[in-house]
């Protein structure tokens, strides 16, 4: 008696390939996303320490910072500058490889009402990448 090959059947393997087309199509923009979120959420760390000597300025003289009083600083994601008035400028650098944000920035604009400080957030480029789903709760976002 002679043993019979087993293997995949052509329909077996084209619900494989479905299943797998499916879950490419959920899987890539997740991940597309999530990149997005890392580089807001590394140039929010960065803005961190500017927006403490922000505030720090502010409580010690009673106004903001009239010029770029301090350092820039970098990351891979992201390049923080701090401008006049302790407005912050947030670059988003895109990584040779990935996708994420594309010539992209962010100002984070501090605003003081009632003797307490606010930092409003704006994107900057046309296509406003950084609004809606992306703005950091640590911000007021406009347009949002």
């Amino acid at each position: 008696m002679k043993k019979r090959q087993q293997g995949f059947s052509l329909i077996e393997l084209m619900i494989v390939v479905a299943i797998i087309g499916v879950l490419s199509a959920v899987a890539v923009p997740a991940y597309q996303n999530y990149q997005v979120k890392a580089q807001v959420s590394d140039g929010i760390a960065l803005a961190g320490t500017f927006k403490l000597q922000v505030s720090e300025h502010y409580t010690e003289n009673g106004a903001l910072p009239p010029d770029a009083t301090f350092a820039a600083v970098s990351s891979t994601y992201a390049t923080v500058n701090q401008d006049a008035d302790g407005v912050l400028t947030i670059k988003f650098d895109q990584p040779a490889a990935a996708s994420g944000i594309k010539d992209d920035s962010m100002t984070m604009t501090p605003t003081i009402s009632g003797g307490t400080m606010k930092w409003v957030c704006a994107s900057t480029a046309a296509a406003a990448q950084v609004q809606g789903k992306y703005c950091p709760s640590s911000c007021d976002c406009k347009g949002t």
